[in-house]
């Protein structure tokens, strides 16, 4: 009989190359926050006989990811306005 040690490191390992197959272009960070939000109810009610962290993954692909990256670009963008407006006060510095 397996131990339950077994059985989740196998739940795991299965879990894990269902994810990757179906999601492969999801970022580690990506599943990251997921799980995060997953646990503290941002997915709402996972269905009955449904795994939780595949349910999760599934309703942030179907929906919030883009969010996140229009989040990210607006971040990238703004970071990139900092350090241009930093660089034109250090040249006019030295002019």
């Amino acid at each position: 009989m397996a131990s339950n040690r077994q059985v989740s490191d196998d739940l795991t390992a299965m879990i894990g190359s269902q994810i990757k197959s179906r999601y492969p272009y999801l970022r580690l960070g990506e599943l990251v926050m997921v799980i995060q939000k997953g646990i503290n109810g941002k997915y709402g009610n996972v269905p009955g006989g449904a795994n939780p962290v595949l349910f999760w993954v599934q309703q942030y692909d179907e929906g919030e990811r883009e969010e996140y990256f229009v989040s990210l670009a607006q971040s990238n963008k703004e970071t990139f306005e900092k350090a241009h407006e930093l660089e034109m006060r250090k040249d006019n510095r030295e002019h």
